[in-house]
């Protein structure tokens, strides 16, 4: 999805016109500090003391909170509201956002205002607890809900149903008017986001996730059945179904077939609450302004993107925040080949495996190689630095202090930022490590280092290891074979006889780049450039260097690039500019075979295919050279 069609989404909704029917909800957050614990005079317990507490808007309400952030006009509910405090807070949190609530009507008997209450400790979830489980909808409001909704209708562009209680508006008197109003008389677009009832409401596009899609279905195999559920519920519908997938993106299917968006990659931490509700705002935005179903598929991916990464809320996302990410954002590719259980395909009988099997004819000038990991193991254990430096940094002073459960929390929160980082630049990395010490509060913000600061301990540590291993190959104890990727130099050497221009690219600093890389005897193969990084977290230096190719050689002829690397920058990069992805999954420590845990992160940025490393020469450039793609399943 281009700018100019975001921009024509985001303009036109200012005059659209929503209406939003189902279960209004709170969500209350509250952020538990057991410094704060006391105990209590009167039962002689330990209180549990709360340090912050908000709330937010769920449910039904949340997506209209998204649809008025997304900058809809006019958004109007229609549902019940308790006659309680929460009942106020709900009304006051919806007045203050713009959103229509002269159709919420107040039941203050055998009704609470249903409010999720989520309790966090150390960062961690404890059991919610819920209000509202057991209400009783009269039938009286319930019948007055409807009739103001199709009273009113026609001065709507769109109408989202949404239900997610058992006990909420859609009882079945409730069902039975609004069928039949959806049936005979609705002459406006309709989306339905149900739990329980998705195969009820007729004449309605469907939003609802995979599993839901499945399990209408009687499906069990989600991996292999996605884009099959999809169809067949189209089918058993006629209307169009958005069937969402998580991190794996969204398949459409209508009249027109299957479509379907990737994933969208990102480096934060993740908190999915709400993204089906965003998800489906962005969808509703899109259509509600003459928006066809696809390029509406497209804009609810890039809202739910933005607000899964806002941590402790259902989120929301801003004109501003969906036009950041540009028109090139990172994809998730081939999100079903990347699972473990996945079935591989290989070229005749080496390990090189087959991602893409549809490779078509291309003519390569240009070779683009990522550094550490595909050419040089100097580096290697960089990770086993980095993840205790970062630990050391979110705990500070605490670290000697807190229990073995949050020090393995912080862990394991660690471990996945580096995972999901890996390849980016070391400054970037850190910036992302100031987000995580301040989102983790033990450290005071006057003791937060700035990026910098925290890149100059990292590397501090870093050089240590790689100056030891460069003064024991100065010495001569050790060869620069030692410490290079098995087959790599002479890989190199086949690529410069072919007469293709060679690029070195690392997200480590130039300087070092550029003196390890003579150091092990084989910058001179890189005419085109050996670069690193400048320092600039806006100037990612792979980044750079596919758009200086794609420069020199034009958009046209950008399938004439290879790039070779074992991390996901490179990789992205190439791949979303048409170029051909080579992922190394090389075990760094033995210097050959295979790393089982690079192969996901490779198949998600778009390799094309996977090697262990540059000891099957032959094969690769029969599949490189001589465009061969013989291959065995597995």
């Amino acid at each position: 999805m281009d700018k100019e069609q975001i921009l024509s989404i985001l303009e036109k909704s200012s005059s659209a016109k929503i209406a939003v029917v189902g279960d209004f909800c709170l969500d209350a957050y509250y952020f538990l500090d057991p410094s704060l614990s006391e105990k209590s005079v009167e039962t002689g317990l330990a209180t549990r003391g709360v340090r912050d507490f908000r709330m937010d808007l769920g449910g039904a309400a949340n997506v209209a909170h998204n649809l008025k952030a997304i900058g809809v006009g006019i958004v109007d509910a229609f549902g019940i509201t308790g006659g309680d405090m929460y009942g106020r807070e709900l009304l006051r949190a919806m007045n203050a956002c713009g959103i229509g609530t002269q159709n919420l009507i107040e039941q203050s008997v055998d009704w609470q205002t249903n409010v999720y209450s989520k309790i966090y400790e150390n960062h961690q979830e404890a059991p919610r607890l819920d209000i509202g489980n057991g209400n009783i909808p009269r039938n009286s409001i319930t019948s007055e809900i409807l009739k103001r909704l199709i009273d009113g209708i026609e001065s709507y562009d769109l109408l989202i149903i949404n239900q997610q209680l058992r006990n909420g508006l859609h009882t079945e008197s409730f069902r039975m008017g609004l069928t039949g109003f959806l049936k005979d008389r609705c002459t406006i677009p309709v989306i339905v986001d149900s739990r329980d009832y998705n195969d009820l409401y007729p004449n309605t596009i469907r939003k609802l996730n995979e599993s839901e899609g499945a399990g209408i279905l009687g499906n069990t195999n989600l991996d292999s059945a996605a884009e099959e559920t999809a169809s067949q519920l189209f089918k058993r519908w006629d209307r169009a179904v958005f069937l969402t997938r998580g991190s794996r993106g969204c398949i459409l299917a209508d009249q027109t077939g299957i479509k379907s968006v990737m994933g969208i990659h990102t480096t934060d931490r993740k908190d999915s609450v709400g993204a089906g509700d965003s998800m489906l705002a962005g969808i509703a935005a899109a259509l509600s302004t003459g928006h066809d179903a696809g390029s509406a598929m497209e804009f609810g991916n890039i809202v739910a993107t933005i607000t899964v990464q806002k941590l402790y809320q259902a989120g929301t996302a801003s004109p501003e925040e969906i036009l950041e990410p540009g028109e090139e954002p990172d994809s998730l590719y081939n999100t079903d080949k990347a699972s473990i259980a996945s079935n591989r395909h290989y070229f005749k009988d080496s390990e090189i495996e087959i991602i893409e099997t549809n490779l078509h004819h291309r003519k390569f000038e240009y070779a683009l190689f990522d550094h550490d990991g595909t050419i040089s193991t100097l580096r290697e254990g960089w990770e086993r630095i980095m993840e205790p430096m970062m630990v050391e940094s979110i705990l500070g002073e605490e670290r000697t202090h807190v229990d073995e459960e949050i020090y393995k929390h912080i862990s394991k929160q660690v471990s996945l930022y580096i995972e999901q980082t890996t390849g980016i630049q070391t400054i970037n990395q850190m910036m992302g490590l100031v987000k995580l010490v301040r989102d983790n509060g033990y450290v005071p913000e006057d003791d937060i280092l700035s990026a910098a600061e925290y890149k100059a301990i990292f590397n501090t540590r870093l050089l240590e290891m790689v100056n030891k291993r460069i003064r024991r190959i100065e010495s001569g104890s050790l060869q620069s074979e030692d410490f290079t990727i098995k087959g790599s130099i002479s890989f190199l050497n086949v690529l410069k006889k072919k007469g293709i221009t060679l690029f070195l690219a690392s997200g480590t600093d130039g300087v070092d780049v550029q003196r390890e890389a003579e150091l092990m005897g084989y910058a001179s193969f890189f005419d085109g450039g050996i670069f690193g990084s400048t320092g600039n977290p806006d100037e990612d230096p792979k980044r750079m260097v596919v758009r200086k190719i794609i420069a020199e050689i034009g958009e046209n002829h950008a399938s004439g690039i290879v790039t070779f690397g074992d991390g996901p920058v490179e990789i992205r990069e190439t791949r979303k500019r048409g170029g051909f992805c080579v992922g190394l999954i090389s075990d760094e420590v033995k210097r050959h075979g295979i790393n089982p845990a690079k192969r996901s992160r490779l198949v998600l940025a778009g390799s094309d295919i996977l090697i262990p490393d540059f000891s099957y020469t032959a094969e690769l450039e029969d599949i490189l050279f001589n465009n061969q793609q013989e291959s065995s399943g597995v």
